[in-house]
């Protein structure tokens, strides 16, 4: 997803010819994965012309050297110098009103900010699959309603024991729970599906013709958010991001990206 981001970012000419050398040099170093030439880059256009701002012509570029100067950082390994560009980037208020912006944003400043020390000492032991059990919320007659169904769908018997199931057959399982409102119980049947399949991937082969968009990292998250395990939605969200389950272009992007949002905001609270 970072070469998508960066090839938008690099469609048209920029707004502010001052500073357009070491802006663009920035944003193609990027690309190439020239993480010190890029920072170089950037600071320099900081220097120069901090302001960011909106492109004004239609074909323009934002111009957001804070922004990508923190992205820039937080690759070449400098944590707090990431997160310093990251929070002067904020405190413009000119990201949030950018399309790209946001783009970028979204997939860096989680694991930006992850890195604070604070967060990383509340986070240190932060394990999605570790953390306090809730109480189940749905009847287990509506349980087994919901079981036989997944059952029937996934073309399985349901004779063995549960545990021995397909991963596909827990992810349904607990997609259908969630939406039912059992967040515990969809938690225990997506982190199955998790440990049986570890990779995650759009259409997915279930069984026969039958294919499934398999995000468990997400849904993980999604749930623990539901019961307030916010440390472990975070690392269920950095894993979604590893996994590059999502992705600007994708279906539901505006979910994963308010998710994120949610759980920074708990997370820092």
């Amino acid at each position: 997803m970072k070469k998508v981001l960066i090839s938008l970012l690099l469609a048209g000419p920029l707004a502010g010819q001052a500073t357009e050398q070491d802006y663009r040099y920035g944003l193609e170093s990027l690309e190439r994965g020239e993480f010190s030439a890029a920072v170089s880059a950037f600071e320099k256009a900081v220097a120069h012309d901090p302001e960011p701002r909106l492109a004004i012509r239609v074909n323009d570029v934002d111009y957001l050297p804070h922004l990508n100067l923190a992205v820039a950082r937080h690759e070449a390994g400098d944590a707090k110098g990431a997160r310093e560009a990251l929070d002067r980037s904020a405190g413009f208020g000119v990201v949030r009103q950018s399309y790209l912006g946001r783009q970028v944003w979204d997939r860096y400043a989680l694991n930006i900010m992850a890195t604070d020390s604070e967060m990383l000492a509340a986070n240190e032991e932060a394990d999605f699959r570790n953390f306090e059990r809730r109480d189940f919320t749905l009847p287990d007659s509506e349980v087994t309603t919901i079981k036989r169904q997944v059952l029937r769908r996934c073309a399985l018997t349901g004779k063995g024991p549960t545990d021995e199931m397909p991963w596909y057959f827990h992810y349904e399982f607990g997609l259908e729970l969630m939406e039912a409102g059992d967040a515990q119980r969809a938690l225990d049947e997506l982190i199955l599906a998790a440990n049986l399949r570890e990779d995650s991937k759009r259409n997915s082969r279930m069984y026969g013709m039958w294919f499934t968009n398999y995000l468990p990292y997400f849904q993980i998250a999604q749930a623990h958010s539901k019961l307030g395990n916010w440390q472990c939605a975070m690392d269920a969200m950095r894993m979604s991001a590893r996994q590059s389950e999502f992705s600007p272009v994708d279906p539901g992007y505006e979910q994963y990206s308010d998710l994120q949002k949610l759980i920074m905001r708990q997370s820092q609270g």
